[in-house]
């Protein structure tokens, strides 16, 4: 089995685009929350499902390098892995409150 897991406004799920022939594997797990909340939706298993991280895209607001950096509360920016790290210092960016 594979699981790919997403998080809230995160733009690399939706790239490279199903126009250009990409398809996503199948078992989405969406984390649509703050970086440090773990509730989650299991989707359909299209891998496309349009009630998880595809109900946005780039073309809408899903821009977010700092949902990309920060995935269960732990970040993963070029200090590593280090749980429960601010988002601190990314230029442009803001952590998504819910």
């Amino acid at each position: 089995n594979m699981w790919r897991l997403t998080h809230a406004q995160d733009i690399i799920p939706h790239v490279p685009l199903i126009s250009q022939g990409y398809i996503h594997g199948a078992t989405e797990v969406f984390y649509p929350g703050t970086p440090l909340n773990t509730t989650h939706t299991i989707c359909d298993g299209t891998g496309e499902d349009m009630s998880c991280s595809d109900q946005c895209g780039p073309a809408a607001q899903c821009k977010s390098v700092t949902d990309h950096l920060y995935y269960i509360g732990v970040f993963l920016g070029s200090g590593g892995c280090l749980p429960g790290a601010p988002a601190e210092g990314l230029e442009g960016e803001e952590v998504h409150v819910e």
